[in-house]
């Protein structure tokens, strides 16, 4: 594990360790719950209390698609949400200067 300039940056053996089941499983808000210290202000995320199941390569794998899926699908409601928000822009423009009809 190295330190970044943003927190502590885990850069896994693949062979030992698919890193999209990592990724999955340590955005799990029961796991940041855990790991997380609200002392300050801020929360901090301590990675030595981060809990991970232990599972062979292949059981891994198919949680790591999954996880990658949903990445995927998140990208893909994020760009439809930034899409709909200058749609709608579009629109009451359009309706205000006259380019469109009510």
């Amino acid at each position: 594990m190295r330190r970044s300039l943003r927190g502590d940056l885990l850069r896994p053996d693949q062979d030992a360790l698919d890193p999209w089941f990592l990724a999955g499983f340590l955005r799990g808000t029961a796991n940041n719950r855990q790991a997380s210290s609200y002392a300050s202000t801020s929360a901090r995320l301590d990675v030595r209390r981060l809990q991970l199941p232990r599972l062979p390569p292949a059981q891994q794998r198919g949680y790591g698609e999954r996880f990658r899926a949903l990445a995927a699908f998140e990208d893909a409601l994020r760009l439809a949400g930034r899409l709909g928000e200058r749609l709608v822009r579009g629109m009451h423009d359009g309706l205000t200067d006259g380019s469109v009809a009510p």
